[in-house]
């Protein structure tokens, strides 16, 4: 069970490792100017954030979708706003893919591709994902490691210590990887709960820290990681990162629009076709302003649904700890 621990800790880290992540952009836009462990501890309330997710998951109704029970009278605006959120990112990793294969490797329509293979994907089952998500991730942590360890230079590192940003960095990407993977703590007992979210603990504070140290210099460019790679002699290499990260986010994602999709239109063919033409138009919009002026929105919505959940987990962990205490103390 241990080996399920970790496809579902990739599969959430494949979710959040996007486009804006791998290009540097994101990092860049939450911690440029930050300390390093600003971004550490981005990475310790990733697996935080994961293991409540899944705890609530586990302790949640079986009969109930997560929002309903959260928010039993708002449930139908919530479940939009996370799929308008979702449809964002969406939009915005096609964006990121047609910016790559025009500028990184000089044809049009590469977009195309991979937002119709992406969709197609999404319309097997989540096991599909999990194991196209423990492949891609090891890929994607050995690529960036090779290009972060390839020359590497000795900074004088930020010192402000805003850490703030680390909560709602993670909280807009609770919002993809969270909401993924919370049906799936049903099946997990607290063990493989703690170790999932240890294993995701230590891979995102990694990942983050490398995007981070790499970038750091390179803050003004529309994709920090390709310029960093480009001066290491490594386009190609920071070219097949941001692919495959921008890959895995998109079968993700893919597979929450395409899901609430498939509710109104039945046949999957007919629904793969207007999420492609939903999304593929809007992401002419280009992935720099998308991710300038969109993320910092889904953000907030993140801090909320993510504050909202927590406080619920810690809720009923008090009221479970106080029935216990009251019992014990009755009992004696």
């Amino acid at each position: 069970m241990a080996f399920e621990c970790l496809k579902i800790a990739f599969l959430f880290i494949g979710a959040i490792v996007g486009a804006g992540f791998a290009t540097g952009r994101e990092v860049v836009l939450f911690f440029n100017r930050q300390s390093p462990f600003v971004v550490i501890v981005s990475g310790i309330i990733a697996g935080l954030l994961c293991g409540i997710f899944l705890k609530t998951g586990k302790n949640g109704d079986g009969k109930k979708d997560i929002n309903e029970s959260l928010f039993p009278k708002t449930h139908i605006y919530t479940e939009n706003a996370l799929l308008l959120c979702t449809v964002i990112v969406y939009i915005t990793m096609c964006a990121a893919t047609e910016n790559i294969s025009v500028n990184l490797f000089g044809f049009k329509g590469g977009s195309v591709i991979l937002s119709v293979l992406s969709l197609i994907l999404s319309a097997f089952s989540y096991k599909t994902l999990k194991n196209l998500n423990l492949i891609c991730v090891p890929v994607i942590i050995i690529l960036i490691a090779t290009v972060t360890l390839n020359k590497p230079v000795l900074y004088e590192f930020p010192q402000k210590y805003n850490f703030f940003l680390s909560f709602s960095y993670m909280s807009m990407n609770m919002l993809l990887g969270g909401y993924l993977i919370v049906p799936m703590g049903k099946k997990l007992t607290d063990r493989q709960i703690a170790l999932t979210s240890l294993i995701v603990t230590v891979t995102v504070s990694v990942l983050l820290f490398m995007v981070y140290y790499s970038t750091l210099i390179f803050a003004g460019a529309d994709m920090p990681m390709v310029d960093a790679a480009s001066s290491k002699g490594m386009k190609y290499t920071a070219g097949i990162i941001i692919l495959l990260s921008i890959f895995t986010t998109l079968i993700s994602s893919g597979k929450i629009i395409f899901d609430a999709t498939n509710k109104y239109i039945k046949n999957k063919m007919l629904c793969i076709i207007v999420i492609f033409v939903a999304t593929i138009v809007p992401s002419a919009i280009g992935f720099k302003n998308l991710v300038n002026y969109c993320y910092p929105v889904v953000s907030y919505g993140g801090v909320i649904y993510t504050t909202v959940i927590s406080l619920k987990y810690f809720k009923d962990l008090y009221r479970s700890n106080f029935n216990f205490y009251k019992r014990k103390k009755e009992d004696a």
